[in-house]
């Protein structure tokens, strides 16, 4: 039972995945970009992602995700929203399509929803047990005719 509830869980998530990108993956456009780190006035370290569409509009945005770090001058792969591009992302595994806050609310949830169902099944009432003993017994069938 647990197994099953398992992998409708991990079934359940992966089916959200695709639709909650942003920017959406059936419609978004993917470019390189190249990434450049700076540091502004007030000493803070800035990374950003620049990608040019048809050699004349220039658009950035942040790469950064949590674990994944990127060098100057390195090219990345961008996901971007066609109606509006400076909506973009890095397209990469880590932080597009998993991200560290969806796998903590995933591990959470998973964990939460489990341990309720623990509770819940661990003690059943003597009327479940009784219903789950006659249902486990073979049923006897009535003729349809007295012979």
């Amino acid at each position: 039972m647990y197994k099953t509830f398992f992998f409708l869980f991990i079934l359940i998530f992966l089916l959200y995945i695709p639709f909650s990108r942003e920017p959406d993956f059936f419609t978004g456009k993917t470019i390189p970009a190249l990434v450049h780190k700076s540091v502004d006035n007030n000493g803070h370290r800035k990374v950003a992602a620049h990608f040019t569409l048809n050699g004349k509009d220039s658009f950035s945005y942040d790469p950064s995700y949590l674990f994944k770090n990127f060098e100057d001058g390195e090219k990345i792969n961008t996901i971007y929203n066609a109606a509006n591009p400076s909506e973009a992302a890095a397209y990469a595994f880590w932080g597009y399509w998993i991200g560290w806050k969806e796998l903590l609310a995933l591990l959470t949830g998973y964990t939460a929803l489990f341990l309720i169902a623990v509770f819940i099944t661990r003690n059943p009432s003597d009327e479940a047990i009784k219903d789950l003993e006659e249902a486990a017994r073979p049923k006897m069938r009535k003729p349809r005719y007295d012979v």
